[in-house]
């Protein structure tokens, strides 16, 4: 087995030179040695077992007791919270400052004025123009609301007058069509009269022929003479007849075509009448929605204008009030930077402390930052309050070292991390006798065992495979001594470790038992650090 002792860099090792240059006897009974909160026994082995170079064994009982692991650090008293007060206003005379250090304020109370005379001159033109802009953008809205309402109007008369030409279109093509069919008639009745006309033309002929083939037959026949000739002249009439049906067919077909081309014309200029009155319709949609948008660009760019304007008020109200310095928060001043008359630069100008509570401020190394949270508990004090014990609790860890910049004669301002991180505890119940800057001791708990069965740090070692033991020493032969043989190894576990004691837990180990540190480890054991008494 191996005996690595834990913690044996920061314990036991500190009893180091208490058995140095003294000769272990070899007794039977048990001599009691009191190590800060447990007992150290030396018990002797068989002289066949000094022989063997065991020499006396150093056991301590096992006892219970509350545990606390803690990290004490030095730190600095500083006020609950700290204003520094100032102005983005620089370049400007300071009129008045109205307190000095240790003046109690409340917040709102006026604390220090610039003079402002520069800024209420850019107030008053930023104003001015503010009117300006507004007397703008009405006159725009006005004029483009103007343009809305006579567009609208010139667009409505447009549509009427299209809407009105159509109507006339439309009369027009039910005349031409009206004409049409009263041609078709005419025509209809021409072309009729001419069909009746020809077949009494073509009786004319046949009756005609008739006569004059009889009177061949008998020339000197008075009668068919008569005949002849009357059937000669019914023939010609017939024949003047059908030359007029053929005429007024002529002429009832052209009164038919032209109108047909006075209703196409009709038509035409009804399809023309509609599709002006759609592009009418068309134009007013659009520049109705043109002449609507353009109000509303007006109204939007005079607000628009309107809101940079009021800006530019605003920002210069805000650029004269803040030649107003007031304190932020009930508190102390600590500070005043500067007096009336000074031009200001926009540093810190006063600095508040609120003293309605503490804080203690302080840095941890690496090593043990990383144990540490908000919400710690925590015990503060100082050599001013003496043993008064202040509790608190920690409220920031700072997440990143701190960083210091340094100047170095002629030479850049330079940067450099340390390995120290920032941290703060607030403080519960902070003294009377408190005061910002008073050196303070921090005692941060960091984690805590009730009623736990406990051995120094030395007397528990670790086995080959990681796991720890203790070795009890029990006088198992009743012999009166408690040797090597009687030694009893008992794997246990590791609980809350401090710098002098291990919390351990095992079925087997009670409060009460020996357990026996190792020699080599007992060899670096300082009295200084055991407190003997």
């Amino acid at each position: 087995m191996k005996r690595n002792v834990l913690g044996k860099d920061k314990t036991m090792k500190k009893l180091k030179g208490l058995f140095k240059n003294k000769k272990r006897a070899i007794i039977v009974g048990v001599l009691v040695v009191c190590v800060v909160g447990g007992t150290i026994f030396h018990f002797s082995s068989k002289s066949a077992s000094a022989s063997e170079g065991v020499g006396g064994s150093t056991v301590v009982a096992v006892t219970k007791q509350d545990l606390t692991k803690t990290i004490a650090v030095n730190g600095t008293i500083s006020s609950a919270a700290t204003y520094n007060v100032s102005s983005e206003i620089i370049n400007v005379q300071i009129k008045e400052i109205n307190v000095a250090v240790g003046d109690e304020v409340k917040a709102g109370d006026v604390l220090a004025t610039l003079d402002a005379t520069s800024l209420e001159k850019n107030l008053q033109s930023a104003q001015s123009a503010a009117g300006i802009a507004s007397q703008q953008g009405n006159l725009g809205i006005t004029e483009a609301e103007r343009n809305y309402n006579s567009t609208v109007a010139s667009n409505d008369v447009a549509v009427k007058r299209s809407n009105d030409a159509l109507n006339t279109a439309k009369n027009t093509q039910s005349s031409a069509n009206n004409k049409l069919a009263e041609a078709n008639n005419a025509y209809n009745a021409a072309v009729a009269a001419r069909d009746a006309q020809s077949q009494t033309l073509a009786a004319a002929q046949t009756a005609y022929d008739t006569a004059k083939a009889d009177l061949a037959t008998n020339p000197s026949d008075t009668a068919k003479k008569a005949a002849c000739d009357q059937a000669e002249k019914d023939y010609t009439a017939a024949k003047a007849d059908y030359t007029a049906a053929e005429a007024a067919v002529a002429e009832a077909k052209a009164a038919q075509t032209a109108a047909q081309e006075g209703v196409a014309a009709a038509n035409q200029g009804v399809t023309s009448a509609q599709q002006a009155l759609d592009d009418a319709n068309t134009n007013r949609t659009k520049s109705n929605a043109d002449s609507a948008d353009a109000v509303q660009n007006s109204k939007l760019s005079a607000a628009s204008s309107a809101r940079t304007a009021n800006d530019a008020v605003t920002q210069a109200k805000e650029q004269v009030s803040k030649a107003t310095l007031v304190a932020p928060a009930d508190g102390v001043v600590t500070a005043v930077n500067f007096k009336a008359g000074d031009v200001y630069n926009g540093s810190t100008m006063i600095v508040i402390q609120d003293v309605s509570g503490y804080k203690a401020t302080a840095s941890l190394g690496q090593y043990d930052i990383s144990d540490v949270f908000k919400g710690l508990a925590a015990v503060i004090t100082t050599d001013t309050t003496g043993d008064t014990e202040m509790k608190g609790s920690v409220t920031f860890v700072s997440p990143t070292p701190a960083v210091a910049t340094s100047l170095g004669g002629n030479e850049a301002a330079s940067t450099t991390t340390n390995a120290t991180y920032p941290i703060e505890v607030t403080i519960d119940n902070p003294s009377d006798r408190l005061r910002i800057g008073m050196n303070a001791k921090v005692t941060i708990t960091i984690d805590s065992a009730k009623n736990a069965l406990t051995i120094p740090v030395s007397a528990l070692q670790e086995d080959e495979d990681g796991s720890y033991f203790v070795e009890v020493a029990e006088d198992a032969d009743n012999n009166g001594y408690a040797d090597t043989e009687d030694f009893k190894k008992v794997k246990v576990t590791q609980g809350l470790l401090t710098d002098y004691y291990v919390q351990i837990e095992s079925s087997e180990i009670k409060e009460g038992m020996f357990v026996v540190i190792p020699e080599e480890d007992l060899s670096d054991l300082e009295i200084s650090d055991v407190g003997l008494f």
